[in-house]
């Protein structure tokens, strides 16, 4: 099946070109995700196409315009290689679903139904290049997308079974006091090393990126040579300022065992915040005691995320939250993260490093959030296309391109 084929079923969509993104920024502008503290708008100016990009190899834009050729609503789909327990495979992404809350009820309609129709057909539309899994990921606190989508009393062609719970751990500083004293500690062993990455390590980090990965339920593929459609070589070309030399590793008994990279996507998605609750608003003006700006209102909340975050899954719990936190008390003390308001990682409550970091002083905020796997009822209810609900999943997802 061709997607136009799939499009022409549901005339009032169409897929987006460069030509429309103008129409499509100022519609994105317009639509704000409500928190429990905040208001939350994403600014993807001056290309909307370009996060996009960062997140895969191939990817589509639906648009369904109302009156006068306004956008009414929007949806993506990328597409990205991934090792589904060993195997290479193709897997998508759906992410920016944005509606106009004066949208006709007859669009919704539509959209459901043409939504529906995706997902039971993505495995064989030729464009998705054999798509075998479908899977978004949404903050708990987002509740208009859970409502939508995720409530089981709700009657929909349209399944989210969801795979594993998440937190993005967002670190606002550490304690000034233990902040001073950190930078005269020295790493918890003698058999562990921390340092940038060296010029001759690269095939190191490589083969450590593919173990930590390979085996994984959607993991990343990221391949030993760094050869043909590797991960790594693609956002090495796609991410902006995104090198090889920023890239910091501890070594034990001079083997890579954890990896990080901070990066910053704010060339292509920036993070407005508005409405805020009183304690951000206290803690926002409280910024400079930690050595960051003040964060306001109506303004850019400046993230440094901490991508490529790997730390081996043969370690001990104990030696695993002790490497966290000396790779975030690493990127705190550096340069790098003198203008973020915040650092931003990925954690997974079944092994969550939260108590160590607590433990050693650091202030932060956790948002916890759910991957879904997206799939037509058919598909759910036949099973062959259906992933295991396992918490102790560790599924590929980027927080700085999510």
């Amino acid at each position: 099946m061709k997607i136009a084929e799939l499009l022409a079923k549901h005339p009032d969509f169409h897929l987006a070109t460069p030509k429309d993104n103008e129409k499509i920024l100022a519609f994105f502008s317009s639509i704000k995700m409500n928190t429990s503290s905040m208001e939350i708008r994403y600014d993807r100016s001056p290309d909307f196409f370009k996060l996009l990009s960062q997140q895969g190899y191939k990817s589509f834009v639906f648009l369904f315009d109302g009156k006068d050729g306004v956008i009414s609503g929007i949806s993506t789909i990328v597409l990205r290689k991934a090792f589904h327990e060993g195997k290479e495979i193709v897997i998508g992404y759906l992410s920016d679903l944005r509606v106009s809350p004066t949208i006709p009820r007859r669009m919704v309609v539509g959209w459901r139904k043409l939504y529906a129709d995706t997902m039971d057909n993505y495995d064989v539309i030729d464009e998705f290049d054999g798509c075998q899994f479908m899977y978004s990921a949404i903050l708990d606190e987002n509740k208009n997308a859970i409502n939508a989508f995720t409530r089981k009393d709700r009657e929909s062609d349209i399944v989210y079974h969801a795979l594993v719970k998440y937190e993005a751990i967002n670190i606002l500083g550490r304690i000034p006091l233990l902040r001073s004293l950190s930078k005269l500690r020295n790493i918890i062993n003698s058999g562990l090393s921390i340092e940038k990455l060296q010029k001759g390590d690269e095939g190191q980090l490589r083969n450590f990126l593919y173990e930590t990965n390979h085996n994984r339920s959607l993991g990343f593929f990221f391949t030993k040579n760094g050869q043909g459609t590797d991960e790594l070589t693609r956002r090495l070309l796609q991410w902006d300022d995104l090198l090889l030399e920023n890239f910091i590793v501890i070594k034990k008994n001079g083997q890579i065992v954890a990896s990080v990279c901070p990066w910053k996507s704010s060339l292509a998605r920036r993070l407005v915040i508005s409405n805020l609750s009183f304690p951000l608003r206290v803690l926002g003006l409280l910024m400079p005691l930690f050595g960051k700006q003040k964060i306001l209102e109506n303004s850019e909340l400046s993230v440094l995320y901490l991508s490529h975050f790997e730390v081996a899954e043969n370690l001990a719990p104990a030696e695993r939250n002790a490497i966290i936190c000396e790779l975030v008390k690493f990127v705190l003390l550096d340069s790098i993260s003198e203008q973020a308001h915040m650092i931003s990682f990925l954690n997974y409550p079944t092994r969550s490093s939260l108590p160590a970091l607590f433990k050693e002083g650091y202030l932060y905020r956790s948002t916890p959030g759910t991957l879904y796997q997206v799939l037509s009822k058919r598909k759910f209810l036949d099973k062959k296309s259906l992933l295991e609900h396992r918490e102790n999943h560790q599924v590929g997802l980027e927080l700085g391109i999510a």
